[in-house]
Order: structure tokens, then C-alpha cells, then sequence
């Protein structure tokens, strides 16, 4: 008996077979007795099954929003990447000062007389005695995040405080940069620009960011309130310089 062409593929089968060996569909065969037997009918009937509860093809709009979950995903992935990554240029730890507590107290008093400054140094070593700063979970089993490694950078016009946050085993490096502004017996520090880790943070952020990295500097609420309160205060490289008289 001659081969069988398959109407689907144009492949040549045997004429015992009931599917096409190259496409898998029914073979029609020649002998109309042959086509209407009980197994090829079962087979013709089989494949329809499963015609039949094969999904339909995806239309245009889902594939549309398969693609755009799809990058989503991948931008959310790479923000967390960039979180979590260290920054760059970090600055290295000033030289410590002994009793940094009471320096800063008789620099306070000694501004009320004459010109006075906080050190970069001094200021670190403040956040450094203070060490690792967290507050009790309202909720048992929730852990609160630590915060430590906190210090502080003195640039022209502007402070920037760095402060690394840990939660379950998972640390983000924060950075927020304030520019002084005010006036005489008024001064306050502006939120100018922020990062946690690699990730650079917008304008509409900066306020949240400065509710995670200001918890580690309100142990010096009274003495900040007191500079904030000075009659001149100007901030140089590594100092800040006021007068209280």
C-alpha cells in the first residue's frame, strides 16, 4: 500500500498509521471504509478534546500587560539593587574626642561670650559615644530597625547626614544633605537632596527620608535648639561657627 501525504504537512506516513509522525495530526485516509472505522474515528474525536481545551491565544492586550508587569518587576528589582548597594566616597571616620558630651556644653556656654564652633570631629564623636540608637516594637515578634554608624559632614552652607539603618539582617545606607537658611535667632536646615545607598531620591521623597535618618540626632534636640537659636551661625568646611550674645 502507497504512503499517506498528511493534509496538514505534506509529510509522507505509513499507511497503518493513525497520525502524521511529523505534525501529530489524524491522516485522512483514501478508503472511505478505512476513514469512518471505529479507531480513527476515536482519534478524530480524541484530537478534537484537545483542540477544545487548549487555551486561547493571547490577544494583543495581554501580551501588552504581560510586558509591562514584566518590567515593572525588573524596575522594582533594580531599585532594590541599588538600595542595597554601598555608596561611594564615603568619607573616613574623624579622630575622636574624648567626653564629646561635655565639649559641646562648653561650647554652647562659651558662644554666649564669644564666637564659638562644633566641629565635624566633635559632632561625630557625639553620634559615636551615643552609639546604636532603636526603640522598643509596640507589637511583640516585630523588630525595629537599628540605627547606627551615624555621622555627619560639614560642607559650606550645608550638612549632610549619613546613617545606616539595619532590619532583620538587612542594612540601607541613608544620605540627606541640608542647606542652612534663616535668619538671626532663627536658623533651620532645609532638606536639599537624598540617597539610600546608590539610589538617588526626588524632592517629593526628601521628607520621608528625613523621618528615617533624624531618630539617631534627637538624644540632641536641646542642644541643636540652642545654635538654632543663635544670633550668627555660618557653616564651613568641617565647623560650624556661632555666636549666642
Amino acid at each position: 500500500m502507497s504512503e499517506i501525504s498528511c493534509s496538514a504537512c505534506g509529510a509522507a506516513n505509513s499507511p497503518e498509521l493513525l497520525y502524521c509522525s511529523a505534525c501529530g495530526a489524524i491522516l485522512e485516509k483514501s478508503n472511505p471504509a478505512s476513514s469512518s472505522s471505529p479507531t480513527t474515528s476515536m482519534a478524530r474525536r480524541r484530537h478534537q478534546r484537545i483542540e477544545a481545551d487548549l487555551p486561547p491565544a493571547p490577544s494583543f492586550f495581554s501580551r501588552l500587560k504581560g510586558l509591562f508587569f514584566y518590567l515593572l518587576w525588573v524596575a522594582l528589582g533594580v531599585i532594590v539593587v541599588l538600595a542595597v548597594m554601598e555608596p561611594k566616597g564615603i568619607a573616613p571616620r574623624d579622630n575622636p574626642i574624648p567626653g564629646a558630651k561635655g565639649v559641646l556644653e562648653q561650647v554652647i556656654t562659651a558662644s554666649r561670650y564669644s564666637p564659638s564652633g562644633v566641629s565635624q570631629a566633635l559632632a561625630n564623636s557625639l553620634l559615636a559615644e551615643q552609639g546604636a540608637v532603636t526603640y522598643d516594637s509596640p507589637v511583640r515578634l516585630i523588630p525595629m530597625p537599628i540605627w547606627d554608624a551615624t555621622r555627619v559632614d560639614l560642607l559650606p552652607g550645608h550638612v549632610v547626614l549619613h546613617s545606616t539603618v539595619s532590619l532583620m539582617g538587612l542594612k540601607l545606607r541613608l544620605s540627606e544633605s541640608f542647606r542652612l537658611q534663616g535668619v538671626p535667632g532663627a536658623w533651620t536646615l532645609v532638606p536639599e537632596s537624598g540617597s539610600i545607598g546608590m539610589l538617588e531620591l526626588g524632592e517629593s521623597l526628601l521628607p520621608s527620608l528625613t523621618v528615617l535618618v533624624r531618630p539617631p540626632v534627637t538624644t540632641f534636640e536641646k542642644n541643636l535648639a540652642a545654635i538654632s537659636a543663635a544670633k550668627s551661625l555660618v557653616i564651613r568646611p568641617g565647623i560650624a561657627e556661632f555666636t549666642s550674645r
